[in-house]
């Protein structure tokens, strides 16, 4: 992951980078720690609109040509937020999706994406 990416995260030093994204005014976060994985979503560190653990959370990924899909979905009450990206040898791609009871609402596309499997 790029440091200027590194740098726009909303996680801690010492959290993990798990999914970082700017999506024009306001950035999303996916940080790993000890503690867990969680979302964090806001202006910056100090001024987090929203901030979720991982309880309820879920993830995954799906294979394209080329590439995959890699997702993390956490809910709050009815609405859940799933950050994403997706690569292949056509597209480079990564939004925050913003869910509630099961009609999706925004799409906020990504400025800049990175990604890093928990862990590694």
């Amino acid at each position: 992951m790029s440091g200027a990416l590194a740098t726009a995260s909303l996680c801690d030093p010492g959290e993990g980078i798990v999914f970082a994204c700017n999506t024009g005014k306001k950035s999303v976060s996916v940080c790993a720690s000890a503690k867990g994985v969680q979302y964090r979503f806001g202006l910056d560190r100090n001024s987090l609109d929203i901030s979720l653990d991982a309880k309820g959370a879920g993830a995954g990924e799906y294979p394209l040509a080329g590439g995959g899909v890699w997702y993390y979905r956490f809910n709050n009450g009815n609405t859940s937020y799933v950050v994403y990206t997706a690569e292949s040898s056509s597209m480079d791609d990564g939004c925050l999706v913003v869910d509630p009871g099961g009609i999706r609402t925004a799409c906020l596309t990504c400025k800049a994406v990175g990604w890093t499997t928990p862990g590694s």
